[in-house]
């Protein structure tokens, strides 16, 4: 299921795991800052086991996809939102020319 604005697809599956994956990796910082307790670390059998450091690769990854992916909303955003205010412009003037 992905988000829909003026019919067009604004977030595929690829964000929205990408997203939970951040929320997750943020959970785990937020343990790691709170109770000095890391919970990847001792699912994957230490923080430098290869697999913990998998999974940290995989966050940092999702990490950068939610940059792109809050940039894209943005442009979409800025962009609909200047051309609606200029469409506003134009009903002004055009009210007050009749």
């Amino acid at each position: 299921m992905a988000i829909k604005r003026n019919n067009a697809r604004v977030l595929n599956w690829v964000d929205w795991t990408a997203f939970v994956i951040v929320i997750i990796g943020a959970l785990n910082w937020g343990i790691i800052g709170l109770a000095e307790f890391d919970v990847v670390g001792l699912i994957f059998g230490g923080i430098l086991s290869p697999a913990a450091r998998t999974v940290f690769t995989i966050v940092g990854i999702a990490g950068l996809w939610m940059i792109y992916t809050l940039w894209k909303l943005a442009s979409m955003t800025s962009g609909s939102s200047s051309s609606s205010s200029s469409n506003e412009g134009r009903d002004d003037e055009s009210d007050k020319a009749a």
